[in-house]
């Protein structure tokens, strides 16, 4: 039965953190497709005595954009370091794809994400089609995977995809 407008709802007086962050099937029928791609739990990053990330919990899932707002400072990019594995946290859980982040998994986390930083990451003295193939290598990904040609063709980049310079600047 559902309370009317003018009846209290009395919820228990505890702390439902925890129980936000798990894999609960609210999402639809198929409890695969709702579970995380990235789940980030209790992350801490200390620096000497300054915390500049505390026990962040969320969620990410494929498909969906997950940006963090903040004021500088707030430890967005330390955040996205620490999920990239450019920076080990103090303590908590990053999982990407069902695997623990850590030393021995953090090639094959890596090559389940992308990261846009904060800055500008492209080199001034290459190409688009050099910056698709630089990133592509680095990725370690087969070119009959990924076709630079192709790829700049879908992004409608061939009046620029051998100029030197800045890329974003061409566009």
């Amino acid at each position: 039965m559902q309370p009317s407008k003018t009846e209290k709802v009395h919820l228990p007086e505890e702390d439902y953190t925890d129980q936000l962050n798990e894999d609960i099937n609210i999402r639809g029928a198929d409890p695969e497709q709702d579970k995380a791609d990235i789940a980030v739990t209790k992350l801490t990053k200390k620096y000497a005595a300054e915390t500049v990330v505390d026990k962040l919990s969320f969620s990410a899932r494929r498909g969906e954009i997950t940006v963090l707002l903040g004021h500088n400072g707030a430890g967005k990019s330390t955040t996205f370091s620490m999920i990239t594995g450019l920076i080990t946290p103090t303590s908590g859980t990053i999982s990407v794809c069902g695997k623990v982040l850590n030393s021995r998994s953090i090639k094959k986390c890596q090559h389940e994400i992308g990261y846009c930083p904060q800055y500008n990451a492209l080199f001034d003295s290459l190409t688009v089609r050099e910056h698709l193939e630089l990133f592509r290598e680095l990725r370690d990904i087969e070119a009959r995977c990924a076709d630079v040609s192709e790829m700049i063709s879908d992004l409608h980049l061939d009046n620029v995809a051998d100029t030197v310079g800045a890329p974003s600047m061409l566009l």
